[in-house]
């Protein structure tokens, strides 16, 4: 088991270097928050699976919980964050726009 564990910490810190390595090649903000949010979505799972696979290094319930409830929430605020952060230059033009009408 500690073979299989050790690969998916190896595929999932590749997973997330990889999509730090294509954060380098782009040159719009909006690609930029693509590959944050698959290294958000995709890496930790498998990091996660390898703590649950390997137990943790220690019994109990506890080390294999926290890694997927650390999956789990890295699952769910990493696409909350992205449209937030993709869409706070739209909401910043809207009042200008605005302004800009009624003069």
């Amino acid at each position: 088991m500690l073979i299989i564990a050790d690969i998916l910490v190896l595929g999932g810190a590749c997973w997330v270097l990889a999509c730090c390595l294509f954060l380098l090649r782009t040159n719009n903000s909006l690609d930029r928050l693509h590959y944050v949010s698959c290294a958000t979505m995709i890496g930790p799972w498998p990091i996660a699976l390898a703590v649950v696979l390997d137990g943790g290094g220690q019994g109990g319930a506890g080390p294999w919980m926290s890694a997927l409830l650390v999956a789990l929430i890295f699952t769910l605020a990493g696409p909350t964050i992205t449209y937030i952060s993709a869409h706070a230059p739209a909401r910043a033009e809207q009042p200008r726009k605005a302004e800009e009408v009624a003069r």
